[in-house]
């Protein structure tokens, strides 16, 4: 999968969505410091891997480290963030 595919899998998912609210401080830094996103819709549409990659590598970037996050919605953003990098 690229990272649209696998950042609209994530879109899809209510306990993702509810993920980006429930952490809505690195939601806002991480859209702040791409500066290519204004709402989650933009995300959902974009077709702009770069940009894409980017803002769920800065929003995993701006998570707070406990290990409460750990959950399912977690593991997706790392996924993403993963094929980001190693592109």
């Amino acid at each position: 999968m690229n990272i649209i595919e696998l950042s609209k899998e994530f879109m899809d998912d209510i306990e993702c969505r509810e993920y980006l609210m429930e952490y809505s401080g690195a939601l806002s830094r991480a859209m702040i410091e791409t500066h290519q996103f204004a709402t989650l819709q933009d995300i959902m549409v974009s077709q702009d891997e770069e940009a894409v990659g980017e803002f769920y590598q800065r929003f995993w970037e701006n998570l707070p480290d406990n290990k409460a996050i750990r959950t399912r919605p977690f593991f997706m953003v790392c996924r993403i963030c993963e094929e980001w990098v190693e592109r």
